[in-house]
């Protein structure tokens, strides 16, 4: 995750490396002989560009632990390959689950790097065969090579999505059936699942988490003790300069100076007050 170095200047991640991968996530690194509320996600629980994501004030407004193990493109096969992430789900009061997009798990159709679920791996001969007028060895992020199909053939594209949304059922079910603590999972976004679905990049639908819709959302949830929606937009797009001045580059000089598609921190506190409830009751034994 280079992008915490570039974000130095305004923000201490406290970052540190946890698990059998070694992955980087947000500290500071918590106490887990105590109690403690574990959140998995991506980059939205990471919470880039946030001072205070929606985990630690979860935690400051329940005064427990949280575990912080939201990492940039993660779907729930990188978690579900960890054994000591899962022990430590399993060893948390309560745990919850970002919804996170279904282009982030191997699938029939392409897999994705253990580490690095965004990052594309390899191509299966079924995707090559669906597609044999694409050189697929120019892509090495998985949202820019369905970005490209979509545009190639819509229709062939619509296979593609559709062996995604089934491999992320599949492994969100494993994933919410495999912790042995309370659940909820949660959907952050910026769009509503009434919205319509997000099955075409760039697309007015296109927010994260990418190729979701509601059906999805009823396949999995029952697995989980609670499901709680946050929709909102509030703070953005977030002003990252400092007095009107610049202070973050990324590594070809272009200025960062606007956070347009994260989590605001006004964002970042909606979600912790979405959860809250439910949490409480968890932690006060009440279910």
């Amino acid at each position: 995750m280079a992008e915490v170095q570039i974000d130095d200047p305004l923000f201490d991640y406290k970052i540190y490396r946890f698990g059998r991968s070694r992955q980087i996530f947000r500290g500071p690194q918590p106490d887990l002989r105590g109690e403690y509320v574990c959140f998995l996600g991506a980059q939205h629980t990471f919470g880039r560009f946030a001072e205070r994501p929606y985990p630690a004030l979860v935690g400051e407004d329940l005064v427990v632990g949280t575990l912080n193990l939201g990492t940039d493109g993660a779907g729930p096969g990188f978690f579900l390959s960890d054994p000591e992430i899962l022990r430590a789900v399993n060893g948390s009061t309560a745990c919850v689950v970002q919804v996170m997009s279904a282009s982030a798990i191997s699938n029939r159709m392409f897999s994705v790097r253990p580490r690095r679920n965004a990052r594309l791996s390899e191509v299966s001969d079924l995707l090559t065969g669906l597609f044999p007028d694409v050189d697929f060895s120019k892509f090495s992020f998985v949202h820019g090579m369905l970005k490209h199909l979509s545009r190639t053939d819509e229709d062939r594209f619509r296979l593609v999505v559709n062996e995604m949304k089934n491999a992320w059922i599949g492994r969100m079910q494993t994933l919410l059936s495999t912790a042995e603590t309370r659940t909820i999972l949660f959907w952050f976004s910026q769009r509503s699942l009434d919205d319509g679905e997000s099955d075409t990049p760039n697309s007015p639908a296109d927010k994260y988490p990418h190729y979701i819709d509601r059906a999805m959302i009823d396949a999995v949830k029952g697995c989980a003790d609670y499901y709680v929606e946050c929709v909102t937009s509030v703070g953005l797009p977030h002003d990252l300069r400092v007095e009107g001045r610049t202070v973050l580059f990324r590594p070809s000089g272009e200025p960062i100076d606007t956070n347009r598609s994260l989590p605001s921190p006004e964002m970042h506190q909606q979600a912790a007050d979405a959860l809250l409830p439910q949490i409480e009751q968890i932690l006060d034994g009440d279910v």
